[in-house]
């Protein structure tokens, strides 16, 4: 390794140590604005004076939002890209939390690195799907629901997303038994859909629990 090699990998480590403030950020961010006129990830990276990028979508929730609180809007639409990081960011979180809870309630958990396919008590497949809003000129709003989709699973659990896709309204807890394939969905209270539509998760837990039997 060079000398210049590890003084930027040193300063690099310094970088990450330190802890700005969020106005300490936005700060930095309108500074490097005024001066190169434009925001980008990459020259957030490159600017020596600023920590990197991903520091501020971790803060900020994306680099659009950091953008939007100090009053700039890029010139291109750098919002689907950056929305979907954001979005792959929270699905994980709550994958996480469910398997935590799960944990927590006495079941054995694994997941599968290269599916996502969550494997409880070593005999229930589960898979956890985010599905996001999508706008529809005719309807206003509607999802697309994939249970067919692969990995296979005994269960699906979709989490439908709000019109702004910052959180979740409600899940869809589904057996494959049930043989749903591909469902469009807009919100109507007649949609079989709803059938399997819980406001949280508890279902879950109830679906997994073990009852130990006794014989008389």
């Amino acid at each position: 390794m060079s000398a210049e090699t590890f003084k930027r990998a040193q300063d690099v480590l310094a970088e990450c140590s330190r802890a700005y403030t969020d106005d300490e950020l936005l700060e930095l961010l309108k500074g490097l604005l005024s001066r190169r006129g434009r925001l980008t990830g990459p020259l957030i990276n490159r600017a020596d004076e600023l920590p990197w990028a991903a520091l501020y979508r971790k803060r900020f929730g994306g680099l659009l939002e950091a953008y939007h609180r100090i009053g700039y809007a890029p010139p291109r639409d750098y919002s689907y890209r950056d929305f979907t990081e954001t979005i792959k960011a929270s699905h994980k979180e709550r994958v996480a939390t469910l398997i935590e809870d799960l944990k927590t309630s006495g079941a054995a958990v694994t997941q599968d690195a290269r599916t996502e396919l969550i494997t409880i008590n070593a005999e229930l497949s589960m898979r956890y799907l985010t599905v996001r809003c999508c706008r529809d000129g005719r309807s206003g709003r509607r999802w697309f629901f994939r249970f067919d989709s692969l990995p296979i699973s005994d269960i699906t659990i979709a989490a439908r997303m709000s019109f702004t896709n910052a959180s979740v309204l409600d899940y869809y807890v589904v057996p494959r038994s049930e043989g749903l394939r591909r469902v469009i969905y807009n919100g109507n209270t007649n949609s079989t859909l709803n059938v399997y539509r819980f406001g949280d998760l508890s279902v879950v837990k109830t679906l997994i629990r073990r009852t130990r039997l006794v014989e008389e």
